[in-house]
C-alpha cells in the first residue's frame, strides 16, 4: 500500500486502464432503502429508538458487523447481535426487491463484451450473499470475479484490492476502481488506483470530495465517456 498521489495524465489514462473494480450497493444496484430499512428495523428490534438510530443510510457501505462499530461505536458483541437480528429479518424476496441504476445493466453488458476490459466486483457484502442477489438480478457472469468481504472484523475492502492485484497479476496502473462512499476512495488510494465517484450514489459531491475522489460522473453516460467506452 502507499501513499496516493493522482497520477499524470489520469483522464487520458482510463481508457487504458484494463482492470474495473466496480462497487455493487449504490453504484450498480439501487439498495441504499432496501439496506437502510435493514438496519432500521434490526436497530429498532435492538431496542433503540429513532433518535438513537439517525440516519440509517450511514449503515450503506461499511461491512455489517464492522459497519455497526465504525459508525455507532457499538462493542463487537452488540454490533454482532444486531446483525444477527438483521438476518432473521431477512428472505430471499426481500434481498432482491430493489432496482438496478437505469443504465447500470447496459454497462455492464458492454464491458463483458469487451476483451480489453476485466471488470471485477469488489463489495463488502459477504460473496455468497452478493452473489446470490446478483443472480437474481441476471448480472453475475457480466464480472470475471466477485471479491466479497467474507471476514467480519474488516471495516472496508483494502485488503479485497490487495488480492485482486495479486490474484490476476496487475498493477495499479492497469486499474481504476468505481464507486458512491468514500470507502470506496480510501480503498483505491490505499494501493495507488484512482477512483471515480458516481454521483447517483448515496455519497455525493461532498463525502466524495472529502475522500480526494479523482473524477465524478452524474450517468452512465458520463462513466462511460470518461472510460472510453
Amino acid at each position: 500500500m502507499t501513499d496516493y498521489t493522482a497520477p499524470e495524465g489520469l483522464v487520458e489514462s482510463l481508457p487504458g486502464r484494463t482492470h474495473l473494480l466496480l462497487d455493487f450497493d449504490g453504484t450498480l444496484g439501487d439498495t441504499s432503502a432496501l439496506l437502510a430499512g435493514q438496519a432500521y428495523a434490526a436497530l429498532r428490534a435492538f431496542g433503540w429508538d429513532d433518535e438513537m438510530i439517525g440516519d440509517p443510510t450511514r449503515l450503506v457501505g461499511p461491512p455489517w458487523p464492522a459497519g455497526f462499530v465504525k459508525v455507532y461505536g457499538m462493542d463487537e458483541a452488540d454490533a454482532r447481535r444486531v446483525t444477527e437480528l438483521s438476518r432473521g429479518l431477512r428472505t430471499e424476496e426481500s434481498e432482491t426487491a430493489f432496482d438496478m441504476f437505469d443504465g447500470a445493466e447496459d454497462f455492464l453488458a458492454d464491458l463483458d463484451a469487451d476483451p480489453r476490459r476485466t471488470p471485477i466486483l469488489v463489495t463488502s457484502r459477504n460473496t455468497s450473499h452478493v452473489t446470490m442477489v446478483c443472480d437474481a438480478k441476471g448480472v453475475t457472469g457480466r464480472f470475471d470475479a466477485i471479491y466479497g468481504q467474507d471476514d467480519p472484523t474488516q471495516a472496508g475492502k483494502v485488503t479485497l484490492v490487495g488480492k485482486v492485484l495479486e490474484d490476476y497479476g496487475v498493477s495499479a496502473d492497469d486499474c481504476v476502481a468505481v464507486g458512491d462512499r468514500s470507502y470506496d476512495v480510501e480503498m483505491a488510494h490505499a494501493w495507488g488506483i484512482p477512483c471515480i465517484g458516481c454521483l447517483w450514489g448515496i455519497g455525493g459531491v461532498g463525502e466524495l470530495s472529502e475522500a480526494g475522489c479523482d473524477l465524478m460522473a452524474s450517468s452512465f453516460a458520463e462513466l462511460r465517456s470518461l472510460l472510453g467506452m
